[in-house]
């Protein structure tokens, strides 16, 4: 490269840099102008279109590619139990040689100091915040232990409560009471709690159980620690029973069978004709709807940092333009898949009644949240903090998931790291400083790497440092965000078609109950008000 061509090409990277700046300076400052550019009537319609439009850049549906073939095939986009891609696949040379993952493991993510509460360094967010990305994640990311370009869900990006109802039409009848409305419940020491595997064994037929007892990096994290084994006739019958593996996902899931409950009381008092299939039908709208806002207003804006700056408001009805063609499938990327695994999260204890105690003495006990009650244990995970998201910070427990994640998607030809920076609109990394300047990662990197070209794709995510008042790093936030807006408002529901008719679908009552409902006003429905709750810590 001549002199001149060089200059050019620093000015267009300053120039980049400069453009990405702005546009993250734009969307976490200003809170006074964001409110009033959001909410003054006559304006709001196309301010609103306008943040969607820009939260949602990146993602744009339906992907050409996908995990059936490494080309453009009919076949394969028509094909929904295949996740998409964001990117063709990448095969390396024939003589090319990946690092050692065992060492790259322990290398690069290894927990190095034990987490520690008091600093904080985490941005803020709780336990329970923690909770609900799991519980999120789990209804529509489950890779077919068969087949790593294949969804073990179907299809594989509908964002709605099927945590709790069950992914299939036979789980779903299992986990109804077929009276009311309503879903099978308990009452242990006078609160509702789900049934028990060893009280519904249809529940073990369903083709979720199936692929959770085949999930080896579950059973190889418990094996990592002092439980040993996974006692599933103890856990709740979910319709997803992997959200029995930590309190903060289980409190989701209890809730909203709650929520569910209590609505089908509430419909039955306004509509006394109606039947147990139209009770449970409405109910399982409104359930859906409200997870749906919760993601929108409190989730993205959280982990995109947009919190700082404003409350992005529910607002389907602003969504028109090529961007949202809702004739297509929102499935998920399998990167996304790779990019939504937080395992640095996850402390090493967290603090109940003043005591520390380890988080691997808690991973799939429905009996400790039955033992102290779900308020108090939606209280203490509102107060504890998570850990902060990074290298060098995943327990140990959680290592065989590293590793899993690493092999999978050196199988389906992920693309890398700086591959993936260029597809977001980023610029690529000249060095493993750029990266992470932290002696002990570029150490880490120089060591697996000859180049910083050769990163892997969820190496590089983990690896990159996070910005300052940040929950992730850049390209992680960026596809993490553009992708999750798009599941969530690409929603057939959500259409335009639809959501005119919401009161039709939800009858009055059920729009009421959207309109109103928070994460507080949520969990107040089910817990003492005296409950702390929020997805930050106490100030």
């Amino acid at each position: 490269m001549d002199p001149s061509q060089k200059k050019v090409s620093i000015l267009k990277r300053k120039l980049l840099q400069m453009r990405i700046a702005f546009f993250q300076y734009l969307l976490t400052h200003f809170k006074v102008l964001w409110y009033i550019f959001l909410n003054t009537p006559g304006l709001k319609k196309y301010s609103r279109r306008f943040l969607y439009n820009l939260v949602g850049s990146g993602a744009v549906y339906p992907f050409p590619y996908t995990t059936k073939h490494p080309y453009v095939t009919v076949d394969g986009i028509e094909d929904y139990s295949y996740y998409a891609r964001m990117l063709p696949e990448k095969p390396r040379a024939a003589d090319y040689k990946y690092p050692p993952v065992d060492e790259l493991v322990k290398d690069i993510f290894l927990r190095r100091h034990k987490s520690d509460s008091s600093q904080h360094t985490d941005r803020n967010s709780s336990l329970l915040f923690g909770g609900f990305a799991q519980w999120f994640a789990a209804g529509f990311l489950l890779t077919d232990p068969t087949h790593h370009g294949r969804s073990g869900l179907y299809p594989t990006s509908t964002a709605n409560v099927n945590t709790v109802y069950g992914n299939d039409e036979k789980t779903r009848r299992v986990l109804r009471s077929m009276s009311g409305g309503k879903l099978k419940s308990q009452k242990i020491n006078g609160q509702e709690y789900p049934m028990y595997i060893k009280d519904l064994p249809e529940i073990k037929e369903s083709p979720l159980m199936s692929a959770f007892l085949q999930r080896t990096a579950t059973h190889a994290a418990i094996n990592n620690t002092d439980r040993g084994v996974i006692d599933s006739e103890t856990l709740f019958a979910f319709g997803q029973i992997q959200i029995n593996s930590t309190p903060g996902a289980m409190v989701w899931g209890i809730v909203f069978l709650r929520e569910h409950n209590q609505i089908c009381d509430e419909l039955q008092k306004i509509y006394p004709d109606w039947d147990d299939e139209r009770l449970y039908q409405t109910a399982r709208n409104i359930c859906t709807l409200i997870l749906n806002k919760i993601v929108v207003v409190d989730y993205i804006g959280r982990h995109n940092g947009h919190h700082l700056a404003m409350d992005i408001p529910f607002s389907p009805e602003v969504l028109t333009g090529p961007q949202w063609s809702f004739g297509s499938v929102t499935r998920v990327p399998i990167e996304w898949n790779h990019l939504y695994r937080f395992h640095s999260f996850v402390p090493d204890t967290m603090k109940f009644n003043s005591k520390e105690m380890p988080i691997a003495s808690v991973l799939y006990r429905p009996d400790f949240v039955v033992q102290h009650g779900l308020d108090a244990v939606v209280d203490q995970l509102s107060r504890y903090p998570i850990c902060p998201f990074g290298p060098q910070n995943t327990p140990f427990f959680l290592l065989p998931a590293e590793k899993n994640t690493i092999e999978a998607g050196r199988q389906a030809n992920l693309a890398t790291y700086n591959d993936y920076r260029e597809r977001m609109g980023l610029l690529r990394a000249l060095s493993f400083e750029e990266i992470n300047p932290d002696p002990s990662v570029v150490e880490a990197l120089h060591k697996h790497y000859k180049s910083v070209d050769d990163v892997e794709f969820y190496v590089g995510l983990i690896a990159e440092k996070v910005q300052k008042d940040r929950l992730f790093p850049m390209l992680l936030q960026r596809m993490l965000s553009c992708v999750a807006f798009k599941i969530i408002l690409l929603q057939p529901w959500l259409a335009p078609s639809v959501w005119k008719r919401r009161d039709e679908m939800l009858m009055p009552f059920g729009s009421k109950r959207l309109d109103e409902t928070s994460i507080q006003s949520l969990f107040y429905r089910h817990v003492a008000n005296e409950t702390y709750v929020s997805f930050f810590l106490p100030r």
